[in-house]
């Protein structure tokens, strides 16, 4: 993954991609505490982002939206749990999950979409009603899951 926030964790092994991010399950140094790393990968943003000017205001959006979601304390909103806030190797650390929403789509029966539903829908709630915010970019692509399809909505 390179130098950065990956020197204090073990067992680091590519789970998906999303957006620009490259998403790993790691395994915390000193406590053996499972995470993610999510890290913007350069060859995945040039795609999005071909124009170099435009690359560093979509970075710093990003690094805010991460900052955001860090002090958001809720089950249905993604934990942040370390920031490498350097813009050039933009990373961070979460709690663990498994995939995203788009992956799953077409997949689910309808328990599991109901169920999945249902979560996003609390978690956006909450957002409105104690934090007075909306998540401007939802998308299935905005949505994560861990193993148990306990919905974690990221991106903001």
């Amino acid at each position: 993954m390179g130098p950065g926030i990956s020197a204090n964790y073990d067992k680091i092994t590519y789970i998906f991609s999303t957006g620009c991010w490259k998403v790993h399950s790691a395994v915390l140094k000193t406590n053996n505490q499972r995470v993610c790393l999510w890290k913007i990968d350069s060859e995945l943003l040039n795609d999005i982002i071909p124009d170099p000017s435009l690359q560093n205001p979509c970075l710093q959006g990003y690094l805010n939206g991460i900052k955001i979601a860090q002090k958001i304390i809720h089950p249905r909103i993604l934990k942040i749990l370390q920031i490498q806030d350097n813009l050039t190797n933009l990373a961070f650390s979460s709690e663990p999950v498994s995939s995203c929403l788009t992956t799953l789509i077409g997949s689910m029966d309808m328990t599991d979409s109901s169920y999945v539903g249902y979560q996003i829908l609390d978690g956006l709630s909450f957002m409105h009603t104690r934090n007075k915010m909306l998540h401007l970019g939802l998308t299935p692509s905005a949505i994560f899951l861990n193993e148990t399809l306990a919905v974690k909505i990221f991106n903001f």
